[in-house]
This record gives structure tokens, C-alpha cells and sequence, in this order.
């Protein structure tokens, strides 16, 4: 082999070895942007629902003896959908009979299915859409049901658009 073969085929090496360095650098910039957004989607969506567990607390308080709430109670429970919580409704259930939505589309009849804690139900019967529901009791007999409203993926919708598939 003369020079002229030798300094192209280092030319050849030197591009390709660049080219290598330079996609692993991409590669693993892009894999790290991804890492961060998602960590900031979970701290976003963990901080939902440590503010509806702090709205519960300041509930039992303030609603110990709830039974069929009264207007000034309707008002306040009406103020939980416009505080920055994601509660689209809420119910109260006395005696395992709803007697108060926010939607005002329940009846004094039939009884009440819940259970303590964050639930799922896989088809609302508005919207035939997944809903969470979070449900506690304020007293022995009044439980205070809070519908979520759907997660809205705001860091995330930046890698695309994201879904949930339930099943």
C-alpha cells in the first residue's frame, strides 16, 4: 500500500468513527430527554393525588357530622370542583343512598356502590369512558365520593400523544 491509500483509508476510519460517536451521543441524549419528561409527568400526576388526599383530610374536618348536606354544605362541596384539583363531582351517600351530586342526576333511590379508597370503573354512564373515583367516609355514616376528571398528560404530550389502554 502506498500514502495515498493509507491517508484515504484513515479519512474512511476517522468519518465512520465520528459518525458512530456522534449517533450514540444522539441516541443517548434523546433516551435521557425522555427519562426527565417522564419523571416530570410522574411527579405532576403523584401531586394530584396527594392534593386530593389533603382535600380529605380537611374534609373529615370540617364535614364530621354530614348527613343530607344543607345549602351552605352544598356550597361547599360545590367549591371542591372549582379549586384546582381535578374533581369533576363529587356525591354524598348517607345511609348507602346518594343524596347529593354535584351533577344532580341521582335520586334518593337505589343504593350506593362504593368502596374505601381510589377506585376505577371502566365505563362511566355519561361518557362511557374510564373514570377514577376516590371515595371516604367523613363520619360512620356519610362517605364522600369525588370523580375525577380525566388525566390530562401535559409533559408527556410533548413525545406524542400518549393513551392508556386499559384492556
Amino acid at each position: 500500500m502506498n500514502k495515498k491509500q493509507i491517508n484515504i483509508l484513515s479519512w474512511a476510519i476517522s468519518i465512520i468513527s465520528c459518525l458512530f460517536l456522534f449517533v450514540i451521543f444522539f441516541l443517548s441524549m434523546i433516551t435521557f430527554h425522555k427519562e426527565a419528561i417522564i419523571e416530570s409527568e410522574i411527579e405532576l400526576q403523584k401531586n394530584k393525588f396527594e392534593k386530593i388526599l389533603l382535600i380529605e383530610k380537611s374534609l373529615k374536618k370540617k364535614f364530621n357530622s354530614l348527613t343530607i348536606p344543607t345549602q351552605e354544605q352544598q356550597k361547599e362541596i360545590d367549591k371542591l370542583l372549582t379549586c384546582r384539583c381535578n374533581i369533576s363531582s363529587v356525591s354524598v351517600i348517607y345511609n348507602n343512598q346518594y343524596v347529593y351530586s354535584t351533577l344532580s342526576l341521582y335520586s334518593n333511590t337505589g343504593p350506593a356502590d362504593f368502596k374505601k379508597g381510589f377506585s376505577l370503573k371502566v365505563k362511566n354512564t355519561l361518557t362511557d369512558r374510564p373514570v377514577i373515583r376516590y371515595s371516604f367516609h367523613v363520619n360512620e355514616t356519610t362517605v364522600l365520593k369525588f370523580y375525577l376528571k380525566p388525566f390530562e398528560f401535559s409533559y408527556i404530550k410533548k413525545l406524542g400523544s400518549p393513551k392508556i389502554n386499559l384492556f
